[in-house]
């Protein structure tokens, strides 16, 4: 069977086109060793993110706290509340060095908490044994209505600030953590709703033709993500336009366009090897590669 180019993304295990949320979320419970990382941990990220002027702010968001595979093959998401900090201090650094005193206080072997917990994350159904948020996340590959994918150059936050030495641009598209007030018209929490949520608040698009692509698992921060493709009714001119008086605007710095086609451009920007951009993070690798791979039939061979 033909690799998608999706499942070549680092650190990214995909799970489906798509799952659902079910009930109604109730707080979680805080990180194993919460006491010692609020102390230890998140201090010196709060800290460190006041010193680099980067945002670091804190708010509720969506987990999940199980998983389970139903009958027509769509993994069903038992959904729980967290906020930003409890998550960015645990599950969002699962490889930063441990200090003298988290070394001392949390047992188990190894030099991080991804060696200290040693809790696998191969399926969503493994989900239920982590030790801290498994964050749910969502991001929309924007095409215009004259075929462009609309890029935004990022601004730095404290979890994805990049690499102060990257000569590239550090590029993304509309990204969101997952809130508990993204519903669908059915009143259930829905991704969708998310997706629709950042098209409004990072390009003030209030119309789109979202599809589903993906739902995956980022091995590396421990989150169920979801991917979309979302067509706009509006070119590249009018979402530049639009884009101006958007609530988050200020998380770009500037839009790129480039042709939404399969072809060397866009595989290199998947792949991390183009020489003038690369997308911020492993999540944007695979929207892109998901929204590649639905819209081209785009496998690993080009």
């Amino acid at each position: 069977m033909t690799e998608t180019l999706a499942s070549t993304v680092a650190g990214i295990i995909m799970a489906g086109t798509t799952a659902r949320f079910t009930g109604e979320p109730a707080p979680a419970g805080d990180p194993a060793h919460w006491d010692v990382l609020r102390v230890e941990r998140l201090r010196e990220m709060v800290s460190a993110s006041a010193a680099r002027r980067v945002m670091f702010t804190d708010g509720e968001g969506l987990c999940v706290t199980s998983a389970a595979l139903a009958a027509d093959g769509i993994w069903e998401l038992a959904p729980a509340i967290t906020t930003y900090h409890r998550w960015a201090a645990s599950s969002g650094s699962l490889d930063r060095e441990l200090t003298e005193g988290e070394a001392t206080l949390i047992p188990g072997m190894g030099g991080t908490l991804r060696e200290r917990w040693n809790a696998p994350l191969d399926t969503p159904g493994d989900i239920a044994g982590l030790p801290a948020p498994a964050k749910a996340g969502c991001g929309v590959v924007p095409v215009t209505s004259d075929g462009y994918l609309v890029l935004g150059v990022r601004r730095r936050t404290f979890v994805a600030s990049g690499n102060s030495g990257e000569y590239r641009d550090n590029v993304h598209v509309v990204a969101e953590g997952m809130l508990p007030e993204d519903r669908g018209a059915d009143g259930a929490i829905d991704a969708s709703a998310a997706a629709a949520r950042g098209l409004v608040e990072e390009l003030d698009v209030h119309e789109a033709q979202i599809i589903p692509t993906g739902f995956f698992l980022d091995t590396q921060r421990w989150q169920p993500v979801f991917s979309f493709l979302a067509y706009l009714p509006l070119s590249y001119n009018q979402v530049w336009d639009s884009a101006a008086g958007a609530h988050d605007s200020w998380e770009s710095d500037r839009l790129l366009a480039l042709p939404f086609q399969d072809g060397p451009e866009l595989r290199a920007l998947v792949e991390g090897t183009h020489p003038e951009m690369k997308l911020a993070s492993n999540h944007a690798q695979a929207y892109l590669a998901c929204a590649m791979d639905f819209a081209f039939g785009s496998g690993t061979a080009a």
